[in-house]
């Protein structure tokens, strides 16, 4: 309020301040910081000048209130501020922290200070579709001045976060990526030379590298769980120093979590191991026997790692001469070997390292080793990071996350966001018509498609979303919805899904995606 006094209190205006006080408004509203003693003068002030503080401001001064109203946020310069004591307060725009939004939605105002102030490790923020889950994700690293990852469990989401705001650098897998050296320029940046020691000439403009190492600078960067869950176990130069992990998608941890420790065995793999029939469903068998036959792989391992470097070593590494003495093909093919080999190693490490709580099973293409719990490895994962954020509508609560993932719940900070949408806009209507499983979809098809012409005929203007469980069914569904509606219809194959997504967001058509 005393900074907004432009003239610096010179001129007659009734309003009463003291032209000294004003220059200690001006000195603190420019500073980023207030030490205890500044602190204890700008209480003062605030005291001294109370009358002429709007009532509801005073309120969220002294902690009665935590919302700022918007009209007064709309004649307050500046961002977010840090007081001493390592709390937060408002004096707030979007735009002052490098978001892309003039102003803050009146619901986010609340949870982005109290997920700021917590001192606590986790935090769990329960958010409904609609309320900017995105923005309160950036938010945080930047108002704390500390970097961050976000990740995401698909691309869609993932690249919709790099689209709205462009600060949040994305980074993605090599298998995602081509490698362009002659003669191996159908290999993914995975299995490229450069994997194997080969300096490449043109690692400079490699796609996967240039973006890999834009998210690794960036002060947010944004990926999926897979690529963060591995580079983890790396000296990855993304992952490496961050201290935000923000999930989002955050129900999906467990999930990912899961994934990433459990061991599977093709039919591939077994054939090519020789793994014996009748170790079945019991742990001491299996760890016996990858304790027996590892010394020989590792052994294989050696070998090929060899023979893959006497390759390397006649390759050449200047623009002058790259690969000019080695096969494509044959190396090709080494690479395969090499792959499959370390494959095979790690299986036997992990194997060897199975403990008692694992589920083994076996279905018709795999043989699957999965923990029960995960919660001996989730506090390896919570503990790499400086603060963890998980975020989701149908997050778990504190107790739940707590046994899940062998936290503490006192370590747990829980804030709900209530919905922005009235419950008259989004109704759910239940309208159970046939069983649709693998066995029955067939039968059940002709009697659902009926009821999906009759939605799409009473909302000929509306956009409308269906979703099928697979590509089988999408195909099945568009081949079966009558053909006044089929104008309408929209779907993608993998390769396609972000641009089909995006277009469909974007159209102001009605039209109907099939996902």
């Amino acid at each position: 309020l005393l900074a907004t006094k432009d003239d610096w209190a010179q001129s007659v205006d009734d309003q009463g301040f003291n032209k000294y006080d004003v220059e200690a408004g001006h000195d603190f509203a420019e500073k980023v910081g207030l030490t205890p003693a500044e602190a204890a003068d700008a209480w003062s002030l605030i005291g001294k000048y109370h009358r002429q503080i709007d009532h509801r401001l005073l309120d969220v001064i002294r902690g009665t209130s935590n919302q700022i109203p918007e009209d007064i946020l709309d004649k307050v310069p500046g961002g977010l501020k840090h007081f001493s004591g390592g709390s937060y307060g408002l004096v707030l725009r979007p735009s002052d922290i490098g978001l892309p939004f003039p102003t803050w939605r009146h619901h986010q105002i609340a949870p982005i200070l109290a997920l700021a102030n917590t001192s606590k490790k986790v935090r769990a923020l329960i958010a409904p579709t609609g309320s900017g889950k995105s923005l309160l994700a950036t938010s945080l690293p930047l108002i704390t001045g500390k970097n961050a990852l976000i990740l995401t469990k698909n691309k869609s989401l993932q690249y919709q976060y790099r689209d709205t705001i462009k600060l949040v650098a994305s980074v993605e897998g090599m298998a995602n990526f081509h490698c362009w050296l002659d003669g191996f320029d159908e290999l993914p940046v995975s299995d490229a030379p450069c994997r194997e020691g080969y300096k490449c000439p043109i690692r400079p403009s490699c796609d996967y590298y240039v973006q890999r190492d834009i998210a690794a600078r960036a002060k947010v960067a944004v990926t999926n769980y897979d690529y963060a869950l591995t580079a983890m176990n790396a000296d990855h130069p993304v992952t490496a120093g961050r201290y935000w992990l923000i999930a989002d998608e955050g129900q999906h941890l467990d999930e990912k979590l899961t994934e990433a420790y459990s061991i599977e065995i093709t039919p591939k793999q077994r054939t090519q191991m020789d793994i014996p029939d009748g170790l079945g469903d019991d742990h001491g068998r299996w760890r016996a026997w990858a304790k027996q036959v590892s010394p020989s792989w590792s052994h294989t391992l050696r070998v090929v790692e060899s023979e893959m470097a006497i390759i390397q070593e006649g390759m050449g590494s200047d623009s002058e001469s790259p690969l000019n003495s080695t096969d494509p093909d044959s190396y090709k093919e080494l690479g395969r070997r090499l792959k499959s080999t370390r494959a095979s190693v790690k299986l036997l490490s992990q194997l060897s390292a199975m403990t008692d709580d694992y589920i083994i099973y076996r279905d018709d293409y795999k043989q699957s080793f999965r923990p029960l719990w995960i919660s001996n490895q989730a506090k390896a994962f919570f503990a790499y990071w400086g603060q963890v954020m998980l975020m989701s509508a149908t997050l778990p609560r504190a107790p739940v996350l707590s046994r899940l993932y062998g936290i503490p719940e006192d370590a747990i900070f829980e804030y709900e966001v209530p919905s922005v949408f009235p419950v008259e806009h989004r109704l759910i209507y239940v309208k159970p018509i046939a069983k649709m499983t693998r066995g029955t979809v067939d039968v059940s098809l002709p009697k659902i498609i009926p009821a999906i012409d009759r939605i799409l005929a009473g909302y000929p203007d509306k956009k409308t979303l269906i979703h099928s469980h697979s590509n089988t069914l999408r195909d099945k569904i568009r081949g079966m919805i009558s053909s006044a509606h089929r104008s309408r219809l929209m779907w993608y194959d993998g390769p396609t899904r972000a641009q089909a997504i995006k277009a469909f967001t974007e159209t102001k058509e009605p039209k109907v995606m099939i996902a």
